[in-house]
């Protein structure tokens, strides 16, 4: 009797203590009675399997026109994912890199960080909703003998308020062209983004697992 009666009590005090938590939190969700007084969901973009390669390619960067005229490089970061792309806007941005392979001369340039979230190879490619042709494009590389040299990394940025001389040929432009790269596991590579004949460009630079 006395372990059945102590269980019974137990039973009670539970059931009262789950009663004032709801009437707690009810009371918390609809202080003003309105439901759209209550937060919008926050949208959370779930990287933590990188490498399942039916995920779709995600705009991560939340690049907007103007946003990178701080004259800080890297300018960027594309998303580490084997699927990704960054959305940018070379309007308003600073003037970083000159390359006479290309004719980039003082026009506003991107300088964009990508690390391979694991080795293999990658295709880049580019989309631009106000340039077309390849008087604008990537240069991930120096140009070597055939466009074969050492791929830029973060050694190559200038230091603030100077412009880098690279000497690069584009390896993905509106136009068409692509390239497929092959990157060890957490590689760098600094991707270069810019035009020739002082254009500017907004653009999806493409990074994708092959």
């Amino acid at each position: 009797m006395p372990f059945s009666s102590s269980r019974a009590q137990d039973r009670d005090v539970g059931a009262r203590h789950l009663a004032s938590v709801a009437i707690f939190v009810a009371g918390c969700a609809s202080a003003s009675g309105n439901p759209q007084d209550l937060a919008a969901p926050v949208i959370v973009y779930d990287l933590s399997n990188p490498y399942d390669f039916s995920i779709p390619i995600a705009d991560l960067s939340g690049d907007l026109a103007g946003d990178m005229g701080n004259g800080i490089c890297p300018s960027g970061t594309i998303p580490p994912s084997v699927n990704t792309l960054y959305a940018g806007d070379t309007t308003a941005g600073p003037n970083l890199a000159s390359d006479t392979r290309t004719g980039w001369t003082t026009e506003p340039d991107h300088a964009l960080l990508f690390v391979a979230p694991k080795a293999g190879s990658y295709l880049v490619s580019m989309t631009s909703t106000n340039q077309v042709g390849n008087d604008c494009g990537a240069i991930l590389r120096a140009y070597g003998t055939a466009n074969n040299g050492a791929f830029y990394t973060e050694s190559s940025c200038p230091t603030p308020g100077m412009v880098a001389a690279i000497d690069g040929a584009y390896a993905a432009t509106p136009g068409g062209t692509t390239t497929t790269i092959s990157l060890s596991n957490a590689q760098h590579v600094l991707m270069w983004v810019s035009c020739s004949g002082l254009k500017t460009i907004t653009y999806d630079l493409k990074v994708q697992f092959q």
